[in-house]
């Protein structure tokens, strides 16, 4: 049996076309006992000292500008929390396309003055604290503490 440039090139097409539907796919590693809802991003793992390892996944949908506590009254509704400032200044590197370009509340109070809380600036980056009755935007997340340790 000869092999033609025609059989090279059909082959080629086929695995081409294969290549594309996979890049199209979500990405193939999601931890155990993690599933995702329509929408929902996988953010990442982390071990906590005990030893337990917490899943974070970023819900699907945004609430527009509203109160710090209006905000967190919204996630829970939702089935989710605030995320922690930590974990906002990991979303602003890993998924900034996930958020407009505006201001985000956290769930992390400013420790010396309970009036204040912080906030992720997904135009530029920056963090910083304000007033809880600002007007700011929210994105959700919930976690899953995994009963098995490391």
């Amino acid at each position: 049996m000869s092999i033609t440039l025609e059989d090279i090139k059909f082959e080629h097409s086929k695995l081409a076309a294969m290549i594309a539907v996979f890049e199209q796919q979500p990405a193939p590693y999601l931890p155990e006992g993690v599933t995702l809802a329509a929408g929902e991003r996988f953010i990442c793992s982390i071990t906590r000292p005990d030893g337990k390892i917490v899943h974070t996944i970023l819900l699907q949908g945004d609430a527009d500008g509203a109160s710090w506590g209006d905000q967190m009254k919204w996630a829970k509704s939702i089935g989710g929390e605030l995320p922690s400032r930590a974990m906002q200044a990991q979303l602003y590197d890993l998924m900034p396309e996930e958020f407009k370009e505006a201001a985000y509340w956290s769930n992390t109070q400013h420790s010396g003055n309970s009036y204040y809380a912080w906030y992720q600036n997904f135009t530029n980056g920056d963090q910083h604290y304000g007033g809880k009755d600002g007007q700011l935007r929210a994105r959700a997340v919930r976690q899953i503490i995994s009963n098995s340790v490391i």
